[in-house]
């Protein structure tokens, strides 16, 4: 089973964040145990190397919701938001402006840890969290994509969040998908190994 951890917003009286597979971000308060994960879909995706555009991921459950929302300017520009709510305490929300976004130069790691998610897509989590995300990346890894374009983020430390888009995925596909780090112990139990994987539609 994996290791459980608790996240905490600002009110650290109320708990928003439970991760099996220990997502190590404070950015992510609101991805639970249980989550029924959704994202928007605004016509079919269009396969592209070009981060620049708006992209939003959405997940909700009975008590709270999650919304992350990269807004790129330009290649080495960009916004990124996340914003929970809960029905037990106060909205959550963090932005921070990425000036030193830059191509990835090697993707080995991004190349290994979508290969190693999509080689578990038909694996029985125990996690409820981890079947919710994965019953939404199953239809994309069904076609084994590969990784075609990543982009540094460089949110926090370098290479620690990724957004990447794929050649070769499923029809109607989200267009850009987040790689977020994670400290799974890369066990056939974990969806994940080396970061996680989210997929972000494009936003209006």
């Amino acid at each position: 089973m994996g290791v459980r951890v608790i996240k905490e917003c600002p009110d650290a009286s109320v708990p928003l964040l439970t991760v099996s597979h220990q997502i190590a971000m404070n950015h992510i308060p609101g991805f639970l145990a249980g989550l029924l994960v959704c994202s928007l879909v605004h016509g079919a995706a269009i396969a592209s190397d070009d981060i620049v555009g708006s992209y939003k991921f959405f997940g909700e459950n009975e008590t709270s919701s999650l919304t992350l929302l990269l807004e790129c300017r330009s290649e080495v520009d960009c916004t990124y938001t996340n914003l929970t709510k809960s029905t037990k305490g106060p909205p959550y929300k963090e932005t921070q402006l990425l000036k030193l976004v830059q191509p990835v130069k090697t993707i080995d790691r991004a190349a290994s840890a979508l290969k190693y998610a999509i080689a578990q897509k038909d694996h029985e989590f125990q996690q409820q969290d981890d079947r919710d995300l994965m019953t939404q990346l199953r239809p994309v890894f069904l076609s084994n994509p590969s990784i075609s374009k990543c982009w540094d983020l460089n949110y926090q430390q370098p290479e620690f969040m990724l957004a990447c888009t794929l050649s070769h995925a499923s029809p109607n596909s989200p267009p850009l998908y987040l790689f977020v780090g994670t400290l799974s112990n890369c066990r056939p139990s974990d969806p994940f190994c080396g970061y996680a994987i989210f997929p972000m539609w494009r936003a209006n």
